[in-house]
């Protein structure tokens, strides 16, 4: 075989080796229901599947991010339903309440009857270092996990890329490292689109942030750039000033 040839073949098997393995989140898998018990999911009345896991904070409130909402939505627009089988559930909407850079409490017709997210002091992790987190979504009725490297604040507040898309703020965003795999923005959403799927993220199986912006090129399904986060522990006091009833 000439050398043109084998540096052909040794390009070829990167390529493939690349594409197999080059991904920077990890491999989907079904989520433990025990651990996120605290998680329901807000589907979007539409023509395509519309949903995002939201936290689960009392009796009647949960918190989401407006990944998947818009301020023109009503009420009528939403369903919260189980992400257990073993334990379905659906709840209409009562209302609607935004909070401050992408945040949402909704309360709900009813009372939730699973456990509530407790309100830890994980929730004030700085993002100061590099860590490693879970991003959680719903494939139709299925809550699926992987992981994703995590880059400190300030990376993230540095990362050109980010800059030039919208204004990064350490303060309050956080963001994933990009993946390069062909086709990883799949995780969010579908080129046609037949699905739009907001994720959270969760560190120590606690929500610490809801996706905020994608950067999904949509003609490709790939990443113009690490999808960026809205922190809830920013937002701790207006969450509290907004849920009217007491937290457990």
């Amino acid at each position: 075989m000439s050398k043109k040839l084998l540096q052909l073949a040794a390009l070829l098997l990167f390529c493939i080796i690349e594409q197999t393995y080059g991904s920077t989140l990890g491999t989907p898998e079904p989520a433990d229901l025990d651990t996120y018990n605290y998680v329901a999911k807000l589907v979007k009345n539409s023509n395509i599947e519309q949903s995002s896991p939201i936290f689960v904070i009392s009796k009647k409130y949960a918190l989401s991010g407006t990944f998947i909402m818009e301020y023109t939505d009503t009420i009528d627009d939403y369903l919260i339903t189980s992400g257990n089988p073993s334990v379905p559930f659906t709840y209409t909407i009562a209302q609607i309440k935004y909070l401050d850079f992408g945040l949402v409490a909704i309360k709900i017709c009813g009372k939730f009857t699973q456990d509530p997210m407790q309100l830890t002091p994980v929730l004030a992790y700085n993002f100061t270092a590099s860590t490693t987190a879970n991003l959680i979504y719903f494939a139709k009725d299925t809550l699926m996990e992987l992981t994703a490297p995590v880059p400190s604040g300030c990376e993230c507040e540095q990362d050109p890329v980010l800059q030039a898309m919208h204004d990064m703020d350490a303060a309050h965003e956080v963001c994933i490292i990009k993946d390069s795999t062909s086709g990883a923005c799949n995780l969010i959403l579908d080129a046609a689109p037949t699905y739009v799927r907001g994720n959270a993220m969760v560190i120590g199986g606690v929500g610490v942030a809801f996706l905020d912006h994608d950067h999904c090129n949509n003609a490709t399904s790939d990443f113009n750039a690490g999808s960026t986060y809205i922190k809830i522990q920013p937002y701790y006091n207006d969450i509290l000033n907004s849920v009217i009833v007491a937290l457990p």
